[in-house]
């Protein structure tokens, strides 16, 4: 019985040698043990951090198949709706630097303070120097953000918050919501 095997981080045309792999919805779930051959979708990620960093989960796509993956889901969710004819316009390139909207984890810990976004599916918080999918204006909030906290002497234990970044056309906020864990 055939089941398929979801690689995270792999594209089609991909080689790849799987790890161990485990149950996984009507499949299995594997990560990539070793690359054997670049697949001609694949696309260099702009961030230092991608695939440890939970915010991003498509860099590793070129913008063609991003594209194509993208309106094809709007393709099947228009039919799903009952309109499977639906005119759809080709997707527009994203670009870096325009994200306007960021929830940042913070959590003190015994050796500092970290900021930056959780590992994916885990409660452990990736430090980011910096972040090329936010904006400019939002990005350099970060290491403000990193000494505020630092400095703060309370809690004294390990403690964690969300500190949401938004940036509207002509203004930018910090928003926070604080969440300590004793």
């Amino acid at each position: 019985l055939f089941r398929s095997v979801y690689v995270p981080f792999a594209v089609p045309g991909d080689v790849v040698a799987p790890g161990p792999d485990r149950a996984h919805g009507n499949g299995r779930l594997a990560a990539v043990e070793s690359w054997i051959e670049r697949g001609p979708d694949r696309a260099d990620p702009i961030c230092p951090v991608f695939g440890a960093c939970g915010g991003c989960a498509l860099q590793h796509l070129s913008d063609d198949t991003y594209r194509a993956w993208k309106t094809d889901l709007l393709r099947g969710a228009l039919a799903r709706a009952g309109f499977p004819d639906a005119p759809v316009e080709s997707l527009k390139a994203g670009s870096y630097g325009a994200r306007r909207r960021m929830d940042l984890g913070v959590r003190r810990t015994k050796s500092g303070v970290v900021v930056g976004l959780h590992r994916m599916r885990a409660a452990e918080i990736v430090d980011l120097p910096g972040c090329p999918v936010l904006r400019p204006e939002l990005e350099a909030l970060i290491a403000p953000l990193r000494d505020l906290f630092a400095s703060l002497r309370a809690p004294w234990r390990e403690a964690s918050a969300i500190a949401n970044l938004r940036s509207e056309e002509h203004t930018s906020e910090l928003q926070s919501r604080e969440t300590i864990s004793y």
